[in-house]
């Protein structure tokens, strides 16, 4: 692989595969490639060709969630697909055997993989309305539901996973204060783990708590996803 764009990595939870996003175009959104590694090899595999440039997400035994953008909605007849008022982003799954299938499509001006619940896929999706949490499921036994907005606007960053509940940063934007969020996924509960003010926070969960530090290495703090240390 030698992309002209740096890879976007993901690795799988058993430690066993990494998925890689890279793009080697002008435009990374119309033509990135995903790879599959497996760690113990090495051995690099072509999986999908024209995926969105965005961080996939990796499962045990080689499978996978990637984006792929379907179609952009020009904000001019003559416009070139850079200048547009939004898109349709699929979420794909990739299968063990290397077969993708399509799960669900968002209008939306971006989208994001945020994490994996067991079957529930969460992305996060910005539109000019609002921006807001989904679920969606792997085995197609739940059509895609909306589970809650953030409260700080398009600016949910850093997600991870701890136990049932998804962890986030997010700034916002009337006080340009910075947070660490924690989304329930039992319950769509929303809640302000820490605050940071205006020190830029990335948070990192292993199991049910989570770790985050400053950017500039300006110290870190261990709490729980309940926000108890």
């Amino acid at each position: 692989m030698r992309p002209d764009h740096e890879p976007r990595l993901a690795l799988s939870k058993d430690g066993a595969w990494l998925l890689a996003t890279t793009s080697t175009g002008r435009d990374p959104e119309l033509g990135a490639t995903l790879w599959r590694i497996r760690l113990l090899t090495g051995e690099a595999t072509r999986v999908a060709e024209g995926v969105s440039y965005s961080k996939p997400l990796a499962l045990p035994d080689g499978r996978g969630v990637f984006l792929r953008v379907a179609a952009f909605t020009p904000a001019a007849a003559e416009s070139s697909p850079l200048d547009f008022e939004g898109r349709t982003v699929e979420v794909q799954a990739l299968d063990a055997d290397g077969t993708a299938k399509r799960l669900a499509a968002f209008d939306c001006l971006g989208l994001h993989l945020a994490g994996v619940f067991g079957d529930r896929v969460v992305v996060y999706a910005v539109t000019r309305d609002e921006a807001s949490f989904h679920a969606v499921s792997l085995s197609g036994s739940f059509p895609p539901r909306r589970l809650a907005a953030t409260p700080a606007g398009p600016f949910a960053r850093d997600f991870s996973v701890a136990g049932s509940r998804l962890v986030f940063a997010s700034l916002r934007p009337a006080s340009r204060d910075h947070a660490v969020y924690a989304l329930d996924l039992d319950d769509g509960q929303l809640r302000v783990l820490v605050e940071t003010g205006a020190d830029e926070p990335m948070p990192l969960a292993s199991g049910a708590r989570f770790v985050y530090t400053l950017r500039g290495g300006a110290g870190h703090e261990r709490l729980s996803s309940n926000g108890e240390t």
